[in-house]
């Protein structure tokens, strides 16, 4: 994730770019205390300001979710949608092979003690 800072004035404009991560240490204050932040990290915010002490910015850290929390909730977003494609295409799999098994004459029985459910050699014989 990058963090974009801007700073406007009348003879320039300067963007500062944050890319979070643990390609190298973080040593400029400002960058550090933003990375502890978005981490929340309480430790190592109070090395610049007093979180610890402060009830109303320590709420306001603690709320805040922390980069691995963001990662791990598009994680989890991201293996919901690939399980559910794949149990479809499973499905869609096993209704043609029990399609095709009724028609090359096997009985319904023999293909549900195969490991398809019955529902869907129900469905397929429907179709067949």
């Amino acid at each position: 994730m990058i963090y974009r800072y801007a700073v406007n004035s009348v003879k320039y404009r300067k963007v500062v770019i944050i890319r979070r991560g643990e390609l190298q240490k973080i040593t400029e204050p400002l960058f550090a205390y933003l990375e502890s932040v978005y981490s929340a990290n309480i430790e190592e915010i109070d090395k610049y300001t007093p979180a610890s002490t402060n009830p109303e910015i320590r709420k306001e850290v603690e709320s805040m979710p922390g980069m691995s929390q963001v990662i791990f909730k598009n994680g989890i977003a991201q293996g919901i949608s690939q399980g559910i494609t794949q149990g479809r295409e499973q499905g869609q799999n096993e209704l043609v092979d029990a399609v095709n098994r009724l028609r090359a004459g096997e009985s319904p029985e023999s293909i549900v003690s195969s490991g398809i459910d019955k529902h869907t050699v129900d469905l397929a014989m429907t179709i067949r």
